[in-house]
């Protein structure tokens, strides 16, 4: 898995200083915002599977951050973190006996991507945009990551001012596992890898 993600990154990399080569460097973007992940729900569906949960909950919407250089000629190159996903979790480990363990649980996608604008200096300016993700996984109840595909489609509008907005929708296809012999589990239950972030809208502001 490591050494994918070096590949693909030295790919990338190549790819950038090859467009920078030709002259086409301009300016850097700094996108902050929300998204909400549609594979949160297959997180709690797993997780409602395999443990005797108490009270739980998972915020499906994760704050995001995309920085990207963009060229003159409307190629750019961006890094990815987020949407960010946190779970709480109260669970028992059977029904006979009360010892309640409460734990935390976090899924922190990282990626890389290409991307093309349209129409760079109108006031609606649409792009699309390539590239994989990774999820950083944490807690008693996620097991590891596993690389995946990434493709959105998107809008910023006012990019001629100081701060602009932008809305885009996008596919994740990266992988998770929710583990089977984490505390609580239920007979019978086995570790299931599941798509983490799926279909996906996020709103941001670009600074």
């Amino acid at each position: 898995m490591k050494n994918s993600i070096l590949k693909i990154s030295g790919m990338v990399v190549l790819l950038i200083l090859s467009l920078t080569a030709a002259g086409q460097c301009q300016e850097f973007h700094f996108p902050v915002g929300l998204a909400y992940a549609s594979g949160s729900n297959a997180i709690v569906d797993k997780m409602k599977d395999n443990y005797f949960l108490g009270d739980n909950y998972l915020w499906p919407v994760g704050v995001t951050f995309n920085p990207y250089l963009e060229f003159k000629n409307g190629l750019g190159f961006g890094a990815a973190l987020g949407p960010i996903i946190y779970m709480y979790i109260e669970s028992r480990d059977n029904d006979d006996r009360h010892d309640d363990h409460n734990s935390y649980s976090y899924v922190i996608p990282v990626g890389l991507d290409l991307r093309y604008t349209f129409i760079k200096k109108g006031e609606v300016t649409p792009y699309i945009k390539a590239g994989f993700r990774y999820p950083i996984t944490g807690g008693d109840y996620f097991g590891s990551g596993k690389i995946g595909a990434f493709g959105a489609l998107g809008l910023e509008f006012l990019r001629t001012k100081r701060i602009s907005f932008g809305l885009e929708v996008s596919y994740d296809d990266s992988k998770m596992e929710i583990k089977s012999g984490a505390r609580g589990a239920k007979p019978n239950t086995s570790d299931q890898e599941i798509t983490f972030g799926g279909f996906m809208i996020g709103v941001f502001a670009v600074f």
